[in-house]
């Protein structure tokens, strides 16, 4: 949870209208995910089995009941305020792209960086256009 708040807490901070800050944002907290040791083991699908079957129901049930708690919908609903169907799509996205550095040896180490890089940037183009600012 401190991890959690840590990764949220720029968020909290970040010009949502400034489309560059918001793509370093992002690929810092993919880096950030990518090397920390506690959310690497979380990521995993089999860690993360045992993790969940040591947490009591009731933590389990709060956690997955509560969608602030996932930095993907929570960062796509700040991008996209005025547009839930928007956020929802975007958190997903964002969701799938801290999922897919768990594949970093599948997509080839020296193209992971490119590829996320080339993929946040053309899901910002989506929310901002082709414009540095909106």
């Amino acid at each position: 949870e401190e991890r959690e708040q840590a990764m949220r807490e720029p968020l909290l901070k970040l010009d949502v209208h400034d489309k560059a800050a918001v793509r370093d944002l992002i690929l810092s907290l993919l880096v950030l995910w990518k090397s920390d040791p506690l959310l690497r083991i979380i990521a995993d699908p089999q860690e993360y089995q045992v993790l969940l079957r040591r947490l009591p129901e009731e933590r389990l049930a709060e956690h997955l009941a509560n969608d602030e708690r996932d930095l993907g919908i929570y960062f796509g609903r700040r991008l996209a305020a005025d547009n839930p169907e928007l956020g929802g799509l975007l958190g997903a996205a964002f969701r799938g792209l801290f999922l897919m550095t768990l594949h970093e040896k599948e997509i080839g180490q020296e193209l992971l960086q490119p590829v996320l890089t080339f993929l946040i940037e053309a899901v910002l183009d989506k929310v901002y256009g082709n414009e540095e600012k909106p």
